[in-house]
């Protein structure tokens, strides 16, 4: 995929070898970085640790349809250093960051890299045999969008988005109000709509 990409990283596409790297920036209490070559690359002012084939990057896509596409982050042969921090449940909603670029032959950024997935930590899982692993799995930073922010339809809640606000000033008072509406009384709440006959709900109403 070549939309968005440098100058210098297209000259890398078109180049009779291709050296292409995903680096993963993952936000814990103790940042993690880490990228599918060997050795360590610098980048952001950040060191990134080469582990090869014992890393893994799965579920990233394109699709016509918009929506969030989650991914999980595979590594084998863990550092016992690296269980604590993956197991931590206070890493939920941590950033979590996938780059894709080319390298030189020296192992260099050929430039910068690009972004290729934006998301936030969900949990982890620890699989434990001859080849122990942990699966990270994350799910986009669109998938936000399905999430409740715990806003409520009051004014003590405007108040605090927006002091001053008098848009909500009465909505409490709505609670049970019965009042005439098109010659007849209605109540509010799930009975809403429904005129009473013979009620008007208030003495001071005929």
């Amino acid at each position: 995929m070549s939309r968005g990409l440098s100058t210098t990283n297209t000259t890398q596409v078109d180049g009779s070898h291709v050296h292409l790297v995903t680096l993963v920036k993952m936000d814990f209490d103790t940042p993690a970085y880490a990228h599918s070559g060997t050795g360590t690359i610098s980048y952001g002012g950040n060191s990134y640790l080469g582990v090869g084939d014992f890393g893994g990057v799965s579920g990233e896509r394109e699709s016509e349809v918009l929506g969030p596409s989650a991914v999980t982050l595979t590594l084998t042969g863990i550092d016992s250093d690296y269980i604590a921090e993956a197991v931590d449940s206070g890493n939920i909603y941590d950033k979590v960051t996938i780059y894709q670029g080319y390298r030189n032959d020296d192992g260099t950024l050929a430039d910068d890299p690009w972004i290729a997935w934006s998301g936030w930590f969900e949990f982890a899982s620890i699989k434990v045999d001859a080849e122990s692993s942990i699966s990270i799995t994350c799910q986009h930073d669109l998938s936000m969008m399905n999430e409740k922010d715990g806003s409520r339809y009051s004014d003590e809640d405007q108040q605090n988005r927006y002091a001053g606000d008098v848009g909500l000033e009465f909505t409490s008072d709505m609670v049970g109000l019965r009042l005439l509406w098109g010659g007849g009384p209605v109540a509010s709440g799930p009975g809403g709509g429904t005129v009473i006959p013979g009620d008007t709900g208030n003495p001071d109403l005929p």
